[in-house]
């Protein structure tokens, strides 16, 4: 009964999220690593986040999210489209004063998305993603300006031309390629706290018109600003506004969207007046404080609107905390911005783009919950996509996944998932598959973040294979234009074994190509790329089957369990194996893909194997018959592997002691795989 029940629960929370169309509030901190947050760090002494730690009790927090850069404008651009900016015009740094728009005109993003499936819109908050402005006849003011120009550079004649933009702009005149152009029904912000022009934007237009020199003792690159423009009050006007949206929006039938972007506790640090003082420590503690109260005074709006358990909310941030946080001066308060990761905001290190991510979804996410999948921002737009039951177009979100199954509880890992890529602020690049992380900079590093989070050792010496993978993947992923799988008709075919299928994989592949796309993931996540027993086969079965649609699954389990790797306390006996075998059957026959079971291959015929576990020819018989039972049960297509190989044996094995077999051997293997795959996919 209680396992009907949690069955029910499941079903209903699947029901809940995909289909449904919640409210929306995405909450992006700027400049605040993981550590910043009290709940992730022990060491963080009086600079805590109650309302950010709150949150965490009450939906998933993610321990392996990153941005896809570690500065603002490019992490932004990927939020919003799904894209990585360095396949942009931005190649490395960001955009700096007056800036034009990055984001492509006609490009999708998460606002457009969101509005074409009836949802209200909306943006609070720092832009950074350029902007267009006019001059009194209506030309470009902005258009002669280099991607790099900004006002602090006096090489090039680039300080100039951003003053003589300036100087050419006509404030009373409409801006666009802004955030009403791309999706948002309304926006109330900043382009950036600390760069002109210092005044608020509303929709296309600035408020009011900047017209003196920002002072020389105020935070902030030189430009023009509105008379009396207080930095202190910039993040609580924020708070306010959002929270007033909140409230309106909640009366409304129309399910609403909003980005609050905050401009804290990025610098200018500028806490207001009520908190100054409150860490006893700086102001920048006293600064994230302040954030901290903003993200509960949001959250706090939405359920004194009764919206809560309506509304998904997101919390995170753009990239790791900035050098003006002092880091020495906070440690001689016992706060360690550095306890778990190394570098901080700009930077290629972990400190620079691993991010504290909160997701809080009442009746779908559970609380209280923890991912350890790696994720990225740039997941956002196809997460949503995913959850509207939306198909993304194919020449939009080229570098975006689905996390929803992350967040439904359906999957913990999602093994297929594409390679997150890092970029910083010098245009270095870094690449992750689980425990590994190469970094393409001046010097090429191989990291083992299992063994040394805090990368100090290159081991790219000691693992020239994997080093080898890892290139050739980021080569890849840059000449492509995407990660993410281009969408194809043809048949789509996965392939679940073990170390064995491993070696033929590759070579199947090959052999149908053009003819459909095979798929054995290589270890993008924790699961792993072998199989292994039936008793990791159930429980991680919904991971290997990810979320795409598959014409043809070919598997086996069984070498494993005869052999008892890693699993020799649970019962392995051929009555446990055909019953946990059955179903794992009864699970992929509800994918409505066509079955192939690959029968496993001739284990050693000496008296010990390689892990010096005796097994007969008649234990491994048992075996065998237990699964062919199971396949005639459910008419399942059998591909003979053992028949096949046990006479070429000798010929192909690696050694006598040894179940593996040498290329030769994995390529006649694979020749068996795809000649049952074509079959497959020429029957009815």
């Amino acid at each position: 009964m209680y396992r009907i029940l949690l069955l029910l629960i499941f079903i209903v929370q699947c029901a809940a999220a995909f289909g449904q169309r919640p409210n929306i509030v995405f909450i992006l901190a700027d400049d605040m690593s993981f550590d910043s947050v009290s709940a992730n760090n022990d060491k963080i002494g009086n600079m805590k986040t109650p309302c950010i730690d709150k949150l965490m009790t009450q939906g998933m927090s993610f321990r392996d999210a990153h941005s896809g850069s570690s500065v603002c404008t490019p992490t932004r651009y990927g939020l919003m489209t799904g894209r990585y900016a360095w396949r942009t015009r931005l190649k490395k740094q960001v955009l700096w004063e007056y800036g034009r728009p990055l984001i492509e005109k006609g490009r999708l993003t998460v606002a457009k998305l969101l509005k074409q499936h009836g949802y209200t819109t909306s943006m609070i908050g720092k832009w950074h993603l350029g902007m267009d402005w006019y001059d009194s006849d209506g030309k470009l003011a902005n258009e002669h300006l280099l991607i790099s120009d900004a006002i602090w550079k006096k090489a090039g004649g680039s300080a100039e031309r951003v003053k003589a933009c300036e100087e050419r702009i006509d404030w009373s005149k409409p801006i666009t390629g802004g955030p009403t152009d791309q999706g948002f029904d309304y926006y109330f912000g900043v382009d950036l706290p600390n760069f002109p022009p210092y005044t608020w934007i509303e929709n296309d237009r600035v408020q009011d018109a900047p017209s003196i020199p920002k002072p020389k003792d105020m935070f902030g690159n030189d430009g023009l600003m509105v008379p009396g423009w207080k930095l202190e009050d910039i993040l609580p006007t924020l708070a306010v506004k959002s929270a007033k949206y909140i409230a309106e929006k909640s009366k409304k039938d129309k399910p609403f969207f909003l980005y609050l972007a905050l401009t804290s506790p990025h610098s200018p640090i500028a806490p207001s007046k009520d908190f100054i003082g409150k860490s006893g420590i700086s102001k920048y503690a006293d600064f994230v404080i302040e954030t901290d109260w903003v993200v509960g005074h949001i959250v706090d709006a939405i359920d004194k609107a009764g919206i809560g358990n309506d509304t998904l909310v997101i919390f995170t941030t753009d990239n790791g905390t900035a050098p003006a946080a002092k880091f020495k001066q906070l440690e001689s308060h016992g706060v360690d911005l550095h306890n778990h990761y190394k570098g901080h905001k700009a930077q290629i290190y972990e400190g620079g783009h691993r991010l504290p991510f909160v997701v809080r979804w009442p009746g779908v996410v559970k609380p209280k919950s923890t991912c350890e999948q790696t994720v990225c921002l740039n997941d956002f737009i196809a997460t949503v996509a995913d959850m509207l039951g939306v198909i993304l177009p194919d020449n939009s979100t080229e570098d975006s996944y689905s996390i929803l199954p992350l967040l439904t509880g359906k999957v913990k890992w999602q093994p297929y998932r594409p390679m997150v890529v890092h970029h910083d602020y010098y245009g270095n690049f870094a690449i992750r598959n689980n425990r590994w992380k190469l970094v393409e900079a001046k010097e090429k590093s191989l990291f083992d973040l299992d063994a040394d989070i805090k990368e100090t050792t290159n081991i790219i010496e000691k693992r020239p294979r994997i080093t080898q993978h890892l290139s050739a993947t980021l080569k890849k992923y840059k000449e492509s234009g995407r990660t993410r799988l281009k969408p194809t008709s043809d048949p789509k075919v996965l392939i679940i074994g073990d170390s064995i299928s491993l070696g033929f994989t590759g070579y199947v592949a090959e052999m149908l190509k053009g003819k459909a796309v095979v798929i054995h993931h290589k270890g993008n996540s924790k699961v792993g790329p072998n199989a292994g027993p039936t008793i990791r086969g159930v429980e991680y079965i919904e991971e290997w089957l990810g979320q795409t649609k598959w014409d043809v699954i070919h598997f086996n389990w069984g070498l494993w369990d005869m052999y008892g790797w890693h699993y020799e306390k649970d019962d392995r006996s051929p009555e446990a194996y055909e019953k946990r075998l059955d179903k794992l059957v009864t699970r992929l026959k509800k994918t409505g893909a066509k079955l192939i079971w690959g029968a496993t291959t001739p284990v050693c015929p000496g008296p010990e194997n390689l892990c010096k576990l005796k097994v007969s020819k008649e234990t491994e018989r048992k075996y065998l018959d237990a699964a062919l039972r199971v396949m005639k049960k459910h008419d399942v297509r059998v591909n003979d592997l053992h028949g096949f190989m046990e006479p070429q044996r000798d010929k192909y094995a690696i050694s006598d002691n040894n179940v593996h077999f040498k290329r030769e051997g994995s390529r006649k293997l694979a020749e068996q795989v795809a000649k049952h795959i074509k079959g497959a996919l020429k029957s009815d």
